[in-house]
């Protein structure tokens, strides 16, 4: 894993912010927990992902994308509380609550510009993270997949296709575990320079999706029909890389840009509804002097 690069005192430093917003994401792994791959602890995928993010992130691209939706949203605000001005929605009759809901004039612009800030983070994480693992990533991760299919023995065949849907996992990880690194340091295409890039837990990462992709290839997503399994075989054997993708799509991006789009939408989803609940108080608290409001004229005589 890369480190921070040590800067002088005032020196911007890019690295730190690739960092910070990795942490920020982690406030996601419990929402998408369920997702993690079988036979793993729940934050090795999501930790895994993260380190593929932050390893190869655009940082000026997300900054700009950050930047951008932040403005929009800054702007969104500024019409809302002319709104609300206009329409003395936060004009109260009691003194100290009307200074009180001043406050509101700070806390709409900082929840809704904050809201656009991780909304461009986040889409711009989102985006940049398919296409390394689409364009990238995928082409020779599928190329080791097929080949791996194809290169069984007949005996581990037998043994993968009587094996219980919990062991075959075990299997799969035993027999690719430091393959994909020799295919990968061996000059396959474009995943040497990436894989070089990675840092540890990025390899698990791809490891493990390699693993959950065969089960799922090789069981139609069951893991018990034997003579699904032994199908699967044959197709890898007879059909080669492009008969086994076109059978079987994108084995390997589709898994995992489906599950590192699922973990940034999840962080997406969270961060709304904080501010949801927050921007929801004023809301609230209007409706609460409106209805005070309509009482105390209704009690005047």
């Amino acid at each position: 894993m890369k480190n921070i690069s040590e800067t002088s005192s005032g020196q911007f430093s890019p690295e730190l912010l690739k960092y910070v917003f990795a942490c920020l994401m982690l406030f996601a792994l419990p929402a998408h927990a369920e997702l993690s791959l079988q036979g793993e602890s729940p934050d090795t995928g999501s930790m895994g992902m993260l380190s593929l993010i932050w390893s190869h992130i655009d940082l000026m691209g997300l900054l700009w994308a950050t930047a951008k939706y932040a403005f929009l949203f800054f702007i969104l605000s500024l019409v809302t509380l002319f709104i609300c001005r206009k329409y003395r929605f936060f004009k109260r009759q009691n003194p100290i609550w009307n200074k009180l809901t001043f406050l509101y004039y700070l806390c709409i612009p900082a929840a809704l510009t904050l809201f656009g800030a991780i909304y461009g983070a986040s889409s711009s994480a989102e985006q940049q993270a398919t296409f390394i693992i689409r364009n990238d990533l995928a082409p020779p991760v599928n190329r080791f997949l097929v080949e791996s299919l194809s290169g069984l023995s007949a005996d581990f065949r037998e043994t993968l296709a009587n094996a219980t849907p919990e062991q075959k996992p075990l299997l799969l990880r035993k027999y690719l575990e430091g393959d994909l690194s020799e295919y990968a340091k061996a000059g396959a295409g474009s995943i040497t320079d990436l894989w070089q890039k990675l840092p540890e837990s990025g390899r698990t990462f791809v490891v493990d999706s390699c693993v959950a992709v065969l089960t799922q290839t090789l069981s139609y997503g069951t893991g018990r029909d034997r003579n699904n399994i032994m199908q699967s075989f044959d197709a890898a054997k007879k059909g080669g890389l492009s008969g086994l993708l076109k059978w079987s799509g994108d084995l390997f991006g589709d898994y995992a840009a489906t599950k590192a789009g699922a973990m940034i939408r999840s962080y997406r989803t969270l961060a709304m509804l904080i501010l949801a609940l927050v921007l929801l108080v004023p809301v609230v608290d209007t409706l609460i002097a409106r209805v005070l409001e309509k009482k105390q004229q209704g009690a005047a005589p």
